[in-house]
């Protein structure tokens, strides 16, 4: 079948939007034709712009202009080992802006249930901008560990960061920061290495922090006998994340519950650490979740000793999405659980995964899993000393979907359904796009229409999505960028006639800077 393209005749126009529309406003398409026997109507599907963020939408009846703001996050992230004989290791990774990234560190312990915390516990920092260290104490056996590089390409966050120690005798360290102006917009992220050569003393290397002012950051753990330092980060967030706060008691109560103000459970993630009086495998290990909107839930495998939880919940502007589930460990032979999750965007994605134990003797590194995510569906749990169940209640953060709900809308005002797709026809400076996809969705489903991956394009055009009458798709994209400078990309919306392979032209200019 030959398809006709059909451009609506422009005799006379009277541009309504000639000037930027606000992100809120509607934008109507008028057509006004006088010259005769020619006769024209005005466009059964209209353009509107988005309802939320950086899109500003110029239309006349037969184009539009989409400006919109590169992906402001970028996640790295791997997996690695301190060699046996070695203290520390370095990770090479792209250069990111330091006050503007944090670091997250999982660890895995060793090979041999007789391993010390001083051998198994391992701490990581920036080394410099293109470099990661990690580091414990010890040097018997090699030393498992995974990690997150979380980098703000905006303005959203701002981080300080720095190492701390305690001595022997110290369970509390005040650390002056530079004032956040605003303590309830901070986090505190950890992690820590320990001098402890036996195994009877893991608990003490277990470290919570707070701000207790603007400007001064407080780290606690319980006990005193071994040096701890910890490495820490200090995140403000300065868009419209909401943070909750406080410090829960989880001890004869299982499970403790925190009632917390409501949250939206799409974008809302929980981050904690804590602080044990006794331990053991059980005693030490936490396990933390969302049970709903209104509470946090923790659970050991024991009721003896105490652990003190500093919790953060971190609720997102819309955009982000949050998976979140629970997996058990169902024999104590498992060193690995592999567990299915939804299709995620790796270059902006990560997670955070709690466990509890059996068990109340010190074989420590068996409650000890490094994460990662594998692949866009795949996240991995991995211990190397097996022994004992551990239940991990995970979370996938994933921050590379479109601040804002929609770029574009297209309204159809007629009663008859008529079918769209988006054809790019031309394009300047798409080389330092990593990742731009343009895609329709609506209440029910989503189609890829335009993908540009590593500077290329993957796809030029989509399928042909129904636009039902009277009915309403919106036109969202996903974009990160390793530049911060301008690309275009100019795109046909071909418009399908109803019963008919005549299809009307309307004209997209995407600027993504």
């Amino acid at each position: 079948m030959v398809l006709k393209s059909a451009w609506i005749i422009n005799l006379s126009i009277i541009l309504l939007c000639s000037l930027p529309t606000a992100a809120n406003a509607a934008v109507w398409n008028h057509l006004y034709v006088y010259a005769t026997p020619v006769r024209a109507e005005s466009p059964k599907v209209v353009l509107q712009p988005g309802t939320a963020g950086a899109s500003m939408v110029y239309a006349n009846n037969t184009s539009a202009r989409v400006d919109v703001a590169a992906a402001r996050w970028r996640v790295q992230s791997g997996a690695g080992y301190i060699p046996a004989g070695e203290t520390y290791t370095l990770v090479n990774i792209e250069p990111v802006n330091l006050s503007k990234s944090f670091l997250l560190v999982s660890f895995g312990g060793g090979i041999s249930g007789s391993q010390p915390e001083q051998d198994v516990i391992v701490s990581g920092r920036f080394a410099s901008a293109s470099q990661l260290r990690f580091e414990r104490v010890g040097t018997s056996n090699p030393a498992n560990f995974g990690w997150y590089v979380i980098e703000a390409l905006g303005a959203q966050i701002s981080v300080q960061s720095g190492t701390t120690q305690f001595a022997q005798t110290e369970t509390q360290k005040d650390v002056l920061i530079e004032d956040v102006g605003d303590a309830g917009r901070c986090i505190v992220v950890l992690s820590r290495r320990s001098t402890g050569t036996d195994r009877t003393q893991y608990n003490k290397a277990f470290v919570t922090g707070e701000l207790t002012s603007t400007a001064n950051l407080r780290l606690r753990r319980q006990g005193t006998g071994t040096t701890v330092t910890v490495e820490w980060f200090v995140v403000k967030f300065n868009d419209d994340t909401v943070i909750q706060t406080g410090e829960t008691v989880v001890s004869t109560s299982n499970p403790t519950r925190q009632s917390i103000n409501p949250v939206n459970m799409s974008r809302a993630w929980l981050y904690f650490t804590w602080r044990a009086t006794a331990n053991g495998l059980a005693q030490v290990s936490v396990r933390g979740w969302l049970e709903n909107s209104r509470e946090i839930r923790f659970f050991r495998q024991t009721t003896t000793g105490t652990c003190y939880v500093r919790w953060f919940v971190i609720e997102m502007p819309i955009g982000i999405s949050v998976q979140r589930g629970f997996h058990d460990s169902t024999t104590t032979t498992e060193y690995i659980k592999n567990i299915e999750i939804e299709p995620v965007d790796l270059d902006t994605a990560f997670s955070f995964t709690t466990c509890d134990s059996t068990g109340t003797g010190n074989a420590f590194p068996r409650p000890f899993w490094v994460e990662s995510i594998t692949n866009a569906i795949n996240l991995r749990l991995q211990r190397w000393y097996s022994g004992q169940i551990s239940d991990h209640n995970w979370q996938v953060i994933e921050l590379g979907r479109a601040n804002y709900d929609f770029v574009l809308k297209i309204v159809n005002h007629a009663s008859e359904s008529w079918k769209v797709r988006l054809r790019a026809y031309a394009q300047s400076n798409i080389e330092r796009l990593v990742n731009c996809t343009i895609y329709f969705r609506n209440e029910t489903s989503v189609s890829a229409q335009i993908q540009i991956l590593n500077g290329s394009y993957g796809q030029h055009y989509g399928d042909w999505c129904d636009l039902a009458g009277l009915g309403t798709i919106y036109l969202t994209m996903k974009v990160s960028a390793k530049s911060l400078e301008t690309t275009r990309i100019y795109a046909f919306l071909e418009v399908l006639v109803p019963n008919t392979s005549t299809y009307n032209l309307m004209v997209i200019e995407f600027r993504i800077s």
